[in-house]
């Protein structure tokens, strides 16, 4: 029996403009990959779960991967990062940990000219009103939407993005 560790596992998804279908047989991943770019963006909540609470994914990216004729394999660190390209040339890359420290989005800006910024941001609850680490009010600002004021049907204030593409609520 081979006693070595199974190793990184990694996959890519690219997406051009406009509307996307994927489609494939059960267990090839699909789940998964929708559920990585909702976890890069900080919208777990979108799945009933808790801010920062990974229990979105699959155990396998979290504690513990079965691989056929060989014991469970811990998962020792795990995480997810998604690309966005503007159509201005300028690139934006999310990663945040799937295991380890869930609350801390890593964030590495690239210019047209290739100029990289790093920075971390924050994934929690009302990042929208936090104008200095929220992740959700950099996004917005970084894809130049609008922002615009409303109140939820608990009374709360929360910021919407409306747009010809349809409406995107954050708070």
């Amino acid at each position: 029996m081979d006693s070595r560790p199974a190793g990184p596992f990694a996959g890519t998804l690219d997406l051009l403009p406009g509307l996307q279908v994927v489609s494939a047989r059960n267990a090839y991943g699909k789940s998964l990959a929708s559920t990585a770019v909702v976890w890069c963006l900080g919208l777990e909540p979108i799945f009933g779960t808790q801010d920062n609470d990974p229990i979105c994914f699959p155990e396998a990216a979290r504690e513990e991967l079965d691989l056929l004729d060989r014991p469970a394999t811990q998962v020792l660190s795990s995480e997810c990062s998604i690309r966005l390209i503007h159509e201005d040339g300028r690139s934006l890359k999310l990663t945040r940990a799937i295991k380890g420290d869930c609350r801390t989005v890593r964030v590495e800006e690239q210019t047209v000219e290739g100029q990289i910024r790093r920075s971390k941001l924050v994934a929690r609850r009302e990042t929208m009103q936090d104008e200095h680490g929220g992740l959700q009010r950099f996004l917005f600002d970084w894809l130049k939407w609008p922002r615009h004021e409303v109140t939820t049907f608990r009374g709360a204030a929360a910021e919407i993005y409306l747009g010809e593409f349809g409406a995107c609520l954050l708070h």
